[in-house]
């Protein structure tokens, strides 16, 4: 699910069983979520807080435009792929 506050509007969608093993592939690249606090301020920057649970535990970060890892922005990139379909 994908939640955009200041719009209101919220989009979901359900991924296949191999876009599952991909993002699992992914999230273990990702992990442990280290996000370093870079300075600056982006007032019109997304902000990102992703949750995924999976196999029965939770992974959350939150993070924005200004302190986003290569492996979040991977991540990120492959799951607005598969919202945006």
């Amino acid at each position: 699910m994908v939640q955009d506050l200041p719009k209101g509007e919220t989009r979901e969608s359900t991924i296949l069983q191999d876009e599952v093993a991909k993002i699992s592939e992914m999230l273990s690249g990702a992990c442990p979520f280290e996000i370093p606090q870079r300075a600056g301020r982006c007032p019109d920057c997304l902000e990102y807080d992703l949750s995924i649970i999976m196999d029965g535990r939770l992974y959350r970060v939150k993070f924005n435009e200004i302190n986003i890892t290569d492996n979040l922005l991977l991540l990120t990139s492959q799951m607005e792929s598969y919202i945006a379909r």
